[in-house]
């Protein structure tokens, strides 16, 4: 089953071989996850309007300098411009606005990662919201364990950025 249009797949071709991986198996290295938390006294659908549009993330994370959207073959595409990191390009792989998450590919990026899919969650917890960023992915080159660090930062600074956000 194809995930992807053809000519979008032609354009993003490391990103269909990552899909195609991950549906059909692979004897690499284990993929390694991260995910980062975090609580915030704000209800759910306050948080959700400050994070829910996928290129919201240059309105709430301070590394994010811009972010454009763009639509190719009917997926929704974002290129990132992250502070001391550079370009990402992702692409939007499902949203659900009732239970206010989305999901999405990374299918460029300076970092040493393959196969990199992440997930955007914010959910009811007693008279706040937790928001809950996670991914999974493998390392291009298995001795750049530093990778990890560097998502969990990202990660945990756009968390904090998101209760700044609401706090204000």
């Amino acid at each position: 089953m194809s995930l992807l249009l053809p000519a979008f797949a032609a354009r993003y071709a490391s990103f269909a071989t990552a899909v195609s991986m991950t549906l059909l198996g692979s004897s690499e290295r284990p993929a390694l996850e991260v995910a980062q938390t975090r609580t915030i006294s704000a209800s759910p659908a306050a948080v959700w309007a400050v994070i829910g549009e996928f290129c919201d993330i240059r309105r709430w994370h301070g590394q994010a300098r811009t972010c454009l959207l763009s639509h190719d073959q009917g997926q929704t595409v974002r290129s990132l411009d992250v502070r001391g990191i550079g370009t990402l390009v992702e692409v939007q792989l499902d949203r659900d606005e009732d239970a206010m998450m989305y999901s999405y590919a990374l299918v460029h990026s300076p970092w040493p990662v393959k196969q990199h899919h992440a997930t955007l969650t914010v959910a009811p917890a007693g008279e706040g919201t937790v928001v809950v960023w996670r991914a999974s992915f493998r390392l291009e080159n298995s001795r750049d364990e530093g990778a990890v660090s560097r998502i969990e930062d990202l990660f945990r600074g756009g968390l904090a950025d998101i209760a700044h956000e609401l706090a204000r």
